[in-house]
């Protein structure tokens, strides 16, 4: 079996971290405006656009799929960063979603080079 089958389904997770994302940057009690904000809808945004290429164009994945690493990556640091690592809610929110993201993604570019089915 071709390891890029598994591509679709990995990345149907992404999208769910991605709307995940958008939607705690709303239901959450943060300022308009504020960097949490920002970061969390538009990271969200991109995941699920990278998320939805990769599905349904499984051999740009191997790629593509690293573009959501470093986005994954981006949410980790980003309370560092901006100076937001005080807001607790924010602070642990991005980290676990950064974490999955970072995961999927390296599984997912991992399973569009077709790594997997020569390991196993």
């Amino acid at each position: 079996m071709d390891a890029r089958t598994n591509v679709p389904v990995i990345n149907v997770f992404l999208i769910v971290a991605g709307l995940w994302l958008m939607m705690t940057a709303y239901a959450f009690p943060y300022q308009v405006g504020s960097p949490t904000r920002v970061i969390e809808f538009w990271t969200g945004v991109l995941v699920i656009g990278i998320a939805l290429i990769c599905a349904v164009k499984p051999s740009v994945s191997s790629w593509l799929s690293w573009v959501n690493v470093a986005l994954g990556i981006l949410l980790i640091l980003a309370p560092f960063l901006l100076g937001y690592a005080n807001r607790n809610v924010a602070l642990w929110n991005e980290i676990i979603l950064g974490v999955i993201i970072v995961g999927l993604g390296a599984w997912s570019a991992r399973e569009g080079r077709g790594e997997s089915a020569a390991l196993r």
